[in-house]
């Protein structure tokens, strides 16, 4: 890369693996919760209008950063050449805002969590399956 400007095409989709399943579990079951963090940003704005306003009460908006967010450049035959992310909103969900829905996890058939929390917070997700038996 030289700086230079180049000819693409864009697209944007919401994301987070997470994020991903709980929407299509809510397409096909109609409930779910979604313990995460979003920016005070049109980004997170459209990523809670995406789930009904009960299933997104857990999900913290930040004033602080944006929402999480990753661009991937493709090469002409579509092979990932590049990835930059901005990870900073992973770092409000804390193993303390964790326990403070764990009964979402003690209510929860199954939990799913996105990898791009950090170790103490996936420690505290496990902690708290294994505390009400729940996979």
């Amino acid at each position: 890369l030289d700086g230079a400007t180049y000819h693409a095409k864009q697209d944007t989709s919401p994301g987070g693996v997470a994020r991903n399943i709980a929407e299509g579990i809510y397409k096909i079951y109609g409930n779910v919760n979604l313990i995460s963090a979003v920016g005070n940003d049109q980004n997170g704005t459209y990523i809670r209008k995406l789930l009904p306003e009960h299933c997104a009460s857990s999900i913290v908006t930040l004033g602080s950063c944006p929402t999480a967010s990753f661009t991937v450049l493709l090469d002409r035959k579509g092979d990932c050449r590049l990835v930059v992310g901005d990870m900073e909103a992973h770092q409000a969900i804390t193993p303390d805002w964790i326990k403070s829905h764990a009964q979402l996890i003690q209510q929860s058939p199954i939990t799913v969590i996105d990898a791009n929390i950090s170790e103490a917070a996936t420690i505290t997700v496990f902690e708290e399956c294994i505390r009400y038996n729940r996979p």
